[in-house]
């Protein structure tokens, strides 16, 4: 895990709208802006695949869904070294077909199949305890320009707000373990005294939860 991660610069082929794509992201704030069919979603949607080895837009991710198109995005990792994420796939039924993935951070190879990429990538990231990191890269580091207003309405719902950073954090997931752990740390109290202690379900114990 490193403490600053930023995108420095993109590059694909055959993605979407684009045969050949370059672009180089200076430090600080980026703003794409671009008329309607330009290619501004293009470019989100290499990023996204590369964080996450999924395709936003199934099979349409391959230009005209025909040969294999490429995808490479290099990161400062905030510590001096740099990182690259390269992936070359093909169109699907549904989705795409990765053929060959690389993870590189400071030119060592550090992953080079689908499923290690992804960990590696959640590791790279500091998102290794979030369940689903697709999603929440979707929901809070990639923002469409047709959400802001929802996730305005999702801010003023404290409801709303909740079940956002519960799927993001996997707090419901983090008080289940520690009713689980409470339970065992009773029985464990109950077997070295001797004692037996009856909790009924719905009631609170001595450790709080119910």
């Amino acid at each position: 895990m490193h403490d600053l991660v930023t995108i420095r610069y993109l590059k694909a082929s055959n993605l979407v709208s684009y045969r050949q794509l370059s672009i180089e992201f200076e430090k600080g704030f980026s703003v794409i802006v671009g008329p309607n069919g330009s290619g501004k979603s293009s470019i989100v949607d290499g990023i996204y695949f590369a964080l996450t080895g999924k395709s936003a837009r199934g099979p349409d991710l391959v230009r005209h869904r025909r040969g294999v198109a490429t995808v490479e995005l290099g990161l400062d990792v905030g510590d001096g070294a740099g990182a690259a994420i390269y992936y070359s796939f093909e169109p699907g039924s549904t989705g795409v077909r990765v053929s060959s993935a690389r993870l590189l951070v400071g030119g060592k190879l550090v992953a080079s199949k689908k499923e290690s990429m992804v960990s590696a990538v959640k590791e790279l990231l500091g998102l290794k305890a979030v369940p689903r990191h697709d999603s929440f890269i979707a929901s809070a580091v990639i923002v469409r320009q047709a959400t802001f207003h929802s996730i305005a309405e999702s801010l003023a719902d404290p409801k709303r707000l909740a079940e956002i950073l519960d799927a993001a954090l996997g707090l419901q997931a983090l008080v289940e373990a520690a009713k689980e752990l409470a339970e065992l740390e009773l029985v464990y109290r109950d077997k070295s005294t001797g004692e037996e202690v009856s909790s009924a379900p719905g009631k609170p114990d001595s450790t709080g939860f119910s």
